[in-house]
């Protein structure tokens, strides 16, 4: 089933911030790896299916794709490509089906910072069950929008899609879950740097991220949101 096998140095790093969280020690360096690329051959009717449910099951711990007709190529750590390899096996002898596309998702990410004073951004009011929490947990006199950015994607495409708007740009892979996307997301904010995979649940908000960027001299907190929807 195996076709080819190539050694790639690559290195994953999941966060990187330019200035530290207030009182933490410096970040350690990123870690390096040497995935393995491993070609499964599969049946051509069934690529699109297992590449999705493969990816689905992997969440994030590997990277798969596509090589028609009748290939997946998996770029994942040696140790790993052995448990999937036997997966993909009781998958192509089960035959498991994809996630039925639920057709076009609505992506958004907020970066928010934390507020000087009380006063209520009125562009916030969608996450104002989220933040709640958040307030008195950063003792938090409110927060101000610094970036929104929306995006509607395929799932099925397997490709990268993007948005910015001068102030951060967010790229992201989506592969479809049992109500939910699993995410491949790189966002860049300022000095801030995040790459994340995550698994959202439709209508779910999450945090990403919290960090004290220490821009023009301040310090203030700054959160990183994001929320995938159907969209309309």
């Amino acid at each position: 089933m195996i076709k080819h096998m190539f050694p790639v140095a690559v290195v994953l790093a999941v966060l990187s911030l330019a200035a530290c969280e207030r009182g933490s020690a410096p970040a350690a360096p990123a870690a390096v790896t040497t995935p393995i690329l491993q070609v499964y051959q599969v049946p051509p009717e069934r690529l699109t299916a297992l590449r999705q449910a493969l990816g689905a099951a992997l969440e994030g711990a590997a990277s798969v794709s596509m090589l028609p007709p009748d290939k997946l190529m998996v770029l994942a750590p040696a140790p790993l490509q052995s448990s999937i390899a036997d997966s993909l096996k009781s998958m192509v002898e089960s035959g498991a089906q994809a996630v039925a596309d639920p057709g076009p998702i609505r992506l958004t990410l907020w970066i928010v910072d934390v507020a000087d004073d009380a006063s209520p951004d009125a562009r916030l009011a969608a996450l104002d069950s989220t933040l709640a929490p958040l307030r008195q947990a950063l003792a938090a006199p409110g927060f101000v929008l610094r970036s929104q950015l929306v995006l509607t994607a395929s799932a099925s495409d397997f490709d990268t899609h993007s948005a910015e708007d001068g102030q951060a740009q967010m790229r992201v892979r989506l592969a479809n879950i049992e109500g939910g996307v699993n995410t491949d997301l790189r966002i860049n904010s300022d000095r801030m740097t995040l790459g994340t995979h995550t698994r959202l649940k439709f209508g779910e908000t999450v945090v990403l991220a919290q960090a004290t960027p220490n821009e023009d001299g301040g310090d203030r907190v700054r959160l990183m949101l994001v929320r995938a929807d159907l969209a309309d």
